[in-house]
């Protein structure tokens, strides 16, 4: 079945978690990310900047189904795209959050339909995190012509910060994480095929740096 424009006019889903410091040192640990920073739970205990995507996974997993008509099968084939994560401000390692998403965005290519869907993440203290993140479903068509909702949303950032430099700012705007991928390479790595994908980032928060890989290892620092 095709993507049906309807997406665009299902209601928000929501959900409310805890985000404690378990959570997000298992996450450092998984990516892997041994940054002595992200395990101090003795000091000044720092968050991943990519840790929103493991709070957003109940939600990611949803929004495949809502109302966009497709099948199981098809809904499968949706394979990750295009990735923006606006950080509003740093990352606590204890919060409850109030996690909403919607589909803001349906569009076509040649391979297949795409959808994009919009996540804002709330604590008491304000807004904690932004995310954009676009699915292609391979083979599958539009319903209708490509269309969005207007939502405001951060323009790129003219720098990109070169690989493997931390690049710290010294304004106080917002930090656009935008997750770049180049064409995939495979290679061999200990008998196993693993897919090296680049990522560029934009930092535009102060006091925050970050560094990247051709591996998907990131590093993350406060400046001092």
């Amino acid at each position: 079945m095709p993507l049906s424009r309807h997406a665009l006019l299902a209601a928000p889903q929501a959900i409310d978690l805890t985000v404690d410091p378990r959570w997000t040192m298992a996450f450092a640990a998984g990516i892997p990310d041994d940054s002595p920073t992200l395990f101090d739970t003795a000091g000044t205990q720092v968050v991943h900047p990519l840790f929103p995507v493991a709070a957003e996974w109940q939600l990611i997993t949803a929004m495949k189904a809502s109302g966009t008509g497709l099948s199981a099968d098809e809904a499968r084939r949706g394979i990750h795209v295009g990735h923006d994560l606006v950080l509003h401000r740093a990352l606590p390692a204890s919060a409850e959050v109030h996690l909403e998403v919607r589909t803001v965005a349906l569009g076509r290519r040649r391979a297949g339909a795409t959808q994009t869907i919009e996540f804002k993440a709330t604590s008491a203290d304000g807004p904690l995190w932004s995310t954009r993140m676009t699915s292609l479903y391979l083979g599958v068509e539009l319903d209708g012509e490509p269309s969005e909702v207007e939502s405001p949303w951060p323009a790129s950032p003219s720098v990109a910060a070169p690989g493997g430099e931390a690049v710290a700012s010294t304004t106080k705007r917002p930090l656009l994480v935008r997750l770049t991928t180049t064409r995939r390479r495979n290679k061999r790595v200990d008998g196993n095929k693993h897919q090296e994908t680049k990522h560029a980032f934009y930092n535009q928060t102060d006091k925050m740096a970050i560094s990247a890989s051709q591996q998907t290892n990131l590093q993350c620092s406060i400046a001092k």
